[in-house]
């Protein structure tokens, strides 16, 4: 893998899960508001938090937790999946296989479920 000399594009670590969890309990008005005017918004909310869960899978910090639990009943799928990616990369404890194992009962999306099991599959 080839690094880019562009400083723009290697790894930060200013970021911290703390800035980036209020962005997932956004809602539609109030990340309008937010990002008015900011090409952010053309991600819309759902790319905004599909993009944020990805992040705070990478820096794997249990702080997250709760937030990601709380997106896998999401009503996009593409939110749901990244969140239970996340979970996995942070890595899951038993109340969280618990509560995957009950939200996976429910899951109707069959790549949701999929990511589900692999991911509770590989924490056993």
């Amino acid at each position: 893998v080839l690094k880019s000399q562009e400083k723009y594009f290697n790894k930060r670590n200013d970021f911290d899960a703390l800035e980036l969890l209020p962005l997932l309990s956004l809602n539609e008005e109030e990340f309008r508001n937010k990002f008015n005017n900011s090409p952010i918004k053309r991600t819309k909310l759902e790319g905004l938090k599909r993009n944020v869960c990805v992040a705070l899978g990478n820096l794997k910090d249990k702080r997250a937790m709760v937030a990601l639990l709380g997106l896998v009943y999401d009503k996009s799928f593409v939110v749901r999946i990244h969140a239970v990616w996340a979970l996995g990369c942070i890595g899951i404890d038993e109340g969280t296989r618990a509560h995957l194992l009950e939200a996976l009962d429910s899951e109707k999306h069959p790549e949701v479920a999929n990511e589900m099991q692999d991911v509770l599959n590989k924490s056993s």
